[in-house]
């Protein structure tokens, strides 16, 4: 499961049902046990407190319900921050945005913009998926990988809709909480679109081999997740992001900017609920570490 195959999620038209797996970095199982961790953190403002919650974005139904402790933060938490705002991420703008950005220009396809042995693998895992390829040989190879990503989720079991952020943004909806976003559609579909020809070509290939070993690597993940195992979370997490361009584009450069967000939060009185994928909350440059270096005190729960 690719952690950024889903970060771009429209529900709308045949093209919107393959996106919906990725908006926008884990469970068989229901509540875990009150002594152990979970991917959740306490952050302590002068007047306030700022939680931090470490999602997957795409899950099974059977992950429900969540342990108390992580529902407990929700009740405590005034307003809801996610990567972004996930009404603007499904609205008609958003998809007609990412058709735009996605589309190759000049005459060019899909096939003239990767190299034979890319193609190949392509059109192989395509057919074995069942999914037309013909619907996306006028796409970039980062629109083609996020595609595949999100339909081979959906035929493995698990669903955006039960996604961490889906989940809590519903909640937020139905208790009317304020909902925050870190960033813009606008500027999500920039990361993807923004990389070289190479960098764009390596995903796709990452993320057709992605399912290599797939449920085995998901019940890890899911594993690590339920006991808030930070440095196995890391390892498995990271493992798919690979590249170092795209690593610092997805997840360093991310986790940076949204430091000081997450300050301003800790400056108001109203306690926060931060839900972002878990690999932005993990590793020496992940946010939590980064936050714990300007002296907050930040406590694993």
């Amino acid at each position: 499961m690719h952690e950024y195959s889903m970060m771009i999620s429209p529900r709308r038209g045949r093209f919107g049902a393959f996106l919906c797996a990725f908006l926008m970095t884990v469970g068989v199982a229901s509540a875990q046990k009150q002594s152990q961790k979970h991917m959740l953190w306490r952050v302590k403002g002068k007047t306030n407190t700022v939680y931090l919650l470490g999602s997957v974005h795409a899950l099974p139904k059977t992950m429900y319900p969540l342990d108390s402790a992580i529902e407990r933060a929700y009740t405590d938490a005034g307003k809801l921050v996610f990567e972004l705002d996930l009404d603007s991420a499904q609205s008609p703008a958003a998809m007609q945005s990412m058709v735009a950005s996605g589309m190759l220009t000049s005459g060019k396809s899909l096939k003239s913009s990767v190299s034979k042995s890319t193609y190949k693998l392509v059109q192989r895992k395509f057919r074995e998926a069942g999914i037309d390829l013909a619907m996306f040989s006028g796409f970039k190879p980062w629109v083609v990988a996020l595609m595949y990503s999100a339909v081979h989720m959906q035929t493995s079991g698990v669903e955006a809709e039960y996604g961490i952020d889906n989940y809590f943004a519903g909640k937020a909806k139905a208790d009317s909480k304020s909902v925050i976003g870190l960033e813009t559609v606008a500027f999500q579909i920039g990361i993807f679109d923004s990389m070289t020809d190479k960098a764009q070509e390596e995903f796709l290939k990452q993320s057709l081999s992605s399912d290599n070993n797939g449920d085995k690597a998901f019940t890890a993940i899911t594993d690590a997740w339920k006991t808030g195992d930070t440095k196995a979370l890391e390892k498995m997490l990271g493992n798919e992001i690979g590249d170092d361009e795209f690593n610092k584009k997805m997840v360093s450069t991310r986790n940076a900017n949204w430091v000081p967000q997450i300050e301003g939060f800790l400056a108001d009185k109203t306690n926060y609920m931060v839900v972002v994928g878990s690999l932005h909350l993990v590793g020496n440059n992940g946010v939590v570490e980064l936050l714990k270096a300007k002296g907050y005190q930040v406590e694993q729960l």
